[in-house]
């Protein structure tokens, strides 16, 4: 009778809307999630609901057969640098979202019945833990991880005093690669590690790095500060994400506050775009690139200057900006910051 209801209550759900609705909140909500998504990790986690619902509905758990197509996966993502505990955090995020998704499509009478599912749900979980375990990762990146952890903790007594923190990332298509750099540039004699779709680590000496390369560079730090320098070179990478080559804090600190109030930053955005048409967007938008000479913007956009003149009153009039003081240009001038790194 379970079986029944249960198969009634997954008929009102879309299982790949309910997939792209997990990969959505985990990727806003799961840090390790983001670093490590893929086209892969999409389609292992579409597979993960299909086995789910399979159990769910038709008491059938996953084979040996069907658990080892998720031991090269996760064997990769840890070879990659994800650790064990972060694995197993995107999988139990993932285990409530849809628990969530299932407990809102039925009705009172119907929630009886999951109960019984959740023991599903449990085993479920407890079959993936027991892949994660399971795994057997590269000897030398895991040892390029532990004794990172140590150094940055304090805790390794033959290091340096001193090293200069990084972070680089391929482009684009690049999956799969990181790894790789990262064994390359220990051979450099860098303590390096991958971390999903970049590399992290310290230097002792300069290295060679791929053209294709974002490079974010720190300064020489000593050991007590390095934990947080490699953080903020993490928030460099991703604020700078569509270029190439070696960029520095200094050269970003705008868009690092920003990044580092994602709660301000995003209200600033809605302050000053929200009221905007896309017209009116594009004009703003041209306004801060030419440091808000209107003859410059208006030959950008094309449009004659009178109408970006009358453009620019309406933009006055519905942000509450006043363009011609330095308060209204900074505010639109980080907005735009904003609207570019979203």
């Amino acid at each position: 009778m379970h079986n029944d209801v249960l198969r009634r209550i997954i008929a009102r759900i879309s299982l790949d809307d309910l997939a792209a609705d997990l990969e959505r909140r985990l990727l806003e909500a799961v840090p390790a999630y983001r670093d490590f998504a893929s086209e892969e990790t999409a389609q292992i986690l579409r597979w993960n609901v299909d086995q789910f619902v399979r159990w769910l509905t038709e008491g059938t758990p996953p084979t040996r057969e069907d658990l080892q197509r998720l031991e090269a996966p996760v064997r990769h993502r840890l070879s990659e640098g994800m650790t064990m505990e972060d694995g197993l955090r995107i999988y139990r995020s993932a285990a409530q979202a849809g628990w969530d998704a299932l407990v809102a499509a039925a009705d009172d009478e119907e929630r009886a019945a999951l109960l019984s599912g959740a023991d599903v749900l449990f085993a479920y979980m407890n079959a993936v833990t027991d892949v994660f375990y399971g795994a057997e990762i590269s000897t030398a990146e895991q040892r390029a991880h532990e004794q990172l952890t140590r150094v940055l903790a304090g805790e390794d007594p033959d290091a340096r005093d001193t090293y200069t923190p990084f972070v680089a990332q391929l482009g684009d298509g690049t999956a799969g690669r990181h790894a790789a750099l990262a064994a390359e540039l220990r051979t450099q004699g860098a303590l390096a590690v991958s971390e999903g779709r970049r590399v992290a680590g310290l230097l002792t000496r300069s290295a060679r790095w791929p053209a294709a390369a974002l490079v974010a560079l720190g300064e020489e730090t000593g050991r007590a500060e390095l934990a947080d320098a490699l953080d903020d070179l993490r928030a460099l990478a991703a604020v700078a994400h569509a270029r190439t080559g070696v960029v520095r804090i200094e050269d970003h600190l705008p868009e690092l506050l920003l990044h580092s109030a994602p709660r301000h930053a995003h209200a600033l955005h809605v302050l000053v775009y929200g009221p905007l048409d896309d017209e009116l967007a594009r004009t703003l938008e041209a306004l801060v690139a030419h440091g808000f000479d209107k003859s410059a913007a208006a030959a950008a956009l094309p449009v004659h200057r009178n109408t970006l003149g009358y453009r620019a009153a309406k933009i006055e009039r519905l942000t509450g900006l006043d363009l011609d003081t330095t308060d209204g240009r900074g505010r639109a001038w980080l907005a735009t910051l904003q609207r570019n790194a979203a």
